[in-house]
């Protein structure tokens, strides 16, 4: 913890990527809870396809920030991700959408999570010291499943507050624009790399 402690960046990129875990468990406990009580689905298959449109959403954000990237880290893909995240997830909030809605909609989620996230990974890697990338990769996913573990807690939190999982999301988007804002705001150059 004490490299985290000198390099802002990578401090900061450990609680990121420590965010998307936290958000992704949170959304990802709420599509089952969504698909049952806000879809009234009765099929474990559709959803089942739900997930899966989150986690294709997902794998596919993530080759098209490789893509966008240009063979550099674009740190500026952070704040467009976490925005997007933001957005659809605000979206998502809305009882107005059947099946195949929520569906794209998970999708451009998972899609916005991918652009989020890798940046972040690469980030990591790259100002990670030489002979400390081993440690610093198990320091970040320690503090990543300690943001699992939150997402249990709040989500059960939630559940018992009444909280349904159309308002989920809207915590899930108000959280997102906050950490989104806190990052640009504590390094610009995320920001700028934006515009």
């Amino acid at each position: 913890f004490g490299v985290l402690r000198r390099d802002r960046w990578l401090f900061l990129t450990v609680l990121g990527s420590a965010y998307f875990l936290f958000a992704g468990a949170l959304v990802q406990m709420n599509v089952m809870s969504l698909g049952l009580h806000g879809l009234q689905l009765e099929s474990k298959g559709e959803i089942g396809a739900l997930a899966f449109a989150l986690a294709l959403g997902m794998g596919l954000g993530s080759l098209a920030c490789g893509y966008l990237s240009r063979g550099k880290i674009e740190v500026g893909l952070v704040p467009l991700g976490a925005l997007g995240m933001s957005v659809v997830s605000a979206v998502l909030a809305s009882p107005h959408f059947g099946f195949a809605g929520v569906s794209v909609l998970l999708f451009l989620l998972g899609f916005s999570g991918g652009v989020y996230v890798v940046p972040l990974s690469a980030v990591l890697q790259y100002r990670s010291p030489a002979d400390m990338k081993g440690g610093m990769i198990a320091t970040s996913n320690f503090v990543s499943f300690a943001g699992v573990l939150l997402a249990a807690v709040v989500y059960a939190a939630l559940g018992y507050m009444g909280v349904g999982p159309y308002h989920v999301f809207v915590v899930v988007s108000l959280l997102t624009m906050v950490v989104g804002l806190y990052i640009c705001w504590l390094l610009p150059v995320f920001l700028l790399r934006f515009i």
